[in-house]
């Protein structure tokens, strides 16, 4: 791909376009199911998920390349809800599609009926958003004087487009910012060990359903998914439209929600918990969206914590519509809502023993989604190595740890699969300068005490186990 970018670079059509910036992805951690090459104005956008560009994108089957005209996809995501973004994208380009009708004189065809091949939702929006288009068989590509006379008839009509587009810069909405930071399903899946169905079938759930639960095992890495999650619904890496707390025994509504807190001057007086807080700040900017993430969200007592909230936290109730009148709010304050563009990311570990059934209140209100130990992903060794571990040590690894996985997930009266072990605990942040004695120290300070609180009434079974896999 690098020689493909250097060789679009120097064509005439491109060398001439001082602007043009040349960007191509296979996929960050997983292979992409649509491959592609980017021409961008990088005066107008230097991001895929935003904007209009050309592009060439390859066929899931590797069997067609089509040269488009198309626009970035995920800003509309962002803004709409899924049906809503598709239309928008249609009637967008057929909009720019006015604009450029010399292009069917260069054989181009000037519809949206282009066939990726794939199922995937990024695909079919690729598919929907596409202005112009010429396809080329595997069999039948051009030659690079074909190439090049077709990008010059191609970005002569994306300069006349972006003329307009950056003198009068194009808007979904006047109010909404622009993101300086873009961050999509390619930037969340860099070094995340997780398929890209997974995470795509994820965002689009939680874009509806507002609320959804991560569960997993201790060590797949559910708080680093849900970071990558939160960024990747929003659009860009912005912290600050993300906020984060850990629900335990003693949390309370009046920690969540709202209630009387001591003061200074030793009375108690009515202080807004940091879910009220987040959901003002987010009803400021309701075409942006902002995500709360709840770690350890089944360790708390959920109708405390939440009382009438557990009703507005509903997709359908997310409007001013259903505003309720809180426990201590004060007559003259307005009555309080969850607005439409707060979504509920929650992290809950699958092994805890202390843990009774998850309330069915919950249940009906989150969607959940289990998160697998990721040790046979690619991504996996390919972040081990680069830190410095061993191909045969990466193999050890994975067949140890598959084995006492299938044990424990085996194990249906004391364990069962939600206590298998993660491949966080063998995720370094620093480089590996002895991966022996590393691994050694992992199996001994993390991976043995773990075995022994699984098997507490067993410790000759936790003996047994640890002694295979140091072996």
């Amino acid at each position: 791909m690098d020689r493909v970018k250097q060789k679009l670079r120097s064509l005439p059509a491109v060398a001439k376009r001082e602007h043009i910036r040349v960007k191509w992805s296979l996929g960050q951690g997983v292979w992409a199911k649509v491959p592609w090459i980017a021409l961008m104005d990088e005066r107008h956008t230097t991001s895929t998920q935003s904007g209009t560009y050309a592009v060439f994108l390859v066929s899931e089957n590797l069997q067609r390349v089509y040269l488009n005209l198309a626009q970035g996809v995920t800003e509309y995501l962002n803004r709409y809800t899924a049906t809503q973004a598709a239309q928008e994208l249609e009637d967008r380009a057929a909009e720019l599609r006015s604009e450029v009708g010399e292009l069917a004189e260069s054989g181009f065809t000037l519809d949206n009926k282009t066939d990726l091949g794939s199922d995937g939702t990024l695909a079919k929006n690729y598919e929907r958003g596409t202005i112009a288009h010429r396809k080329f068989e595997l069999e039948h590509l051009p030659s690079d004087a074909e190439l090049n006379e077709l990008l010059e008839a191609l970005l002569s009509a994306y300069d006349r487009i972006l003329l307009g587009l950056i003198r009068t810069p194009i808007s979904l909405d006047d109010a909404t910012p622009t993101v300086t930071d873009p961050y999509g399903i390619d930037e969340a899946l860099d070094g995340l060990f997780a398929g890209r169905d997974l995470i795509e079938k994820i965002l689009s759930v939680w874009a509806t359903k507002k609320n959804i639960v991560l569960q997993g095992a201790p060590g797949v890495g559910k708080t680093f998914v849900a970071r990558r999650l939160a960024f990747a619904l929003i659009g860009s890496k912005e912290p600050a439209r993300v906020e984060a707390v850990q629900f335990h025994q003693s949390y309370g509504y009046e920690d969540f929600v709202q209630g009387y807190r001591p003061t200074d001057a030793g009375g108690f007086a009515v202080r807004n918990g940091v879910f009220y807080r987040f959901c003002e700040e987010a009803a400021k900017h309701q075409e942006r969206r902002y995500v709360f993430v709840i770690d350890e969200i089944n360790r708390g007592n959920l109708s405390k914590i939440f009382g009438e909230l557990m009703l507005l936290i509903e997709p359908e109730k997310r409007s001013s519509d259903w505003a309720t009148r809180l426990a201590y709010s004060k007559a003259d304050e307005p009555p309080f809502y969850v607005p439409d563009n707060v979504h509920i990311i929650g992290m809950m570990n699958t092994a805890d023993r202390s843990l009774s059934m998850v309330d069915y209140a919950l249940r009906r209100r989150f969607a959940f989604f289990d998160i697998e130990p990721g040790f046979e992903h690619p991504a996996f060794a390919t972040y081990l190595s680069a830190k410095g571990v061993p191909g045969d040590v990466i193999d050890r690894i994975r067949s140890r740890m598959g084995e006492l996985n299938a044990a424990i997930a085996a194990d249906k009266v004391n364990l069962g699969p939600g206590f298998r072990i993660g491949h966080s605990f063998f995720v370094p942040n620093e480089q590996v300068t002895d991966a022996e004695v590393w691994l050694a120290r992992v199996f001994e300070t993390e991976i043995q005490p773990l075995l022994k609180e699984y098997w507490f009434d067993d410790p000759a079974q936790a003996d047994s186990w640890y002694e295979q896999i140091v072996q």
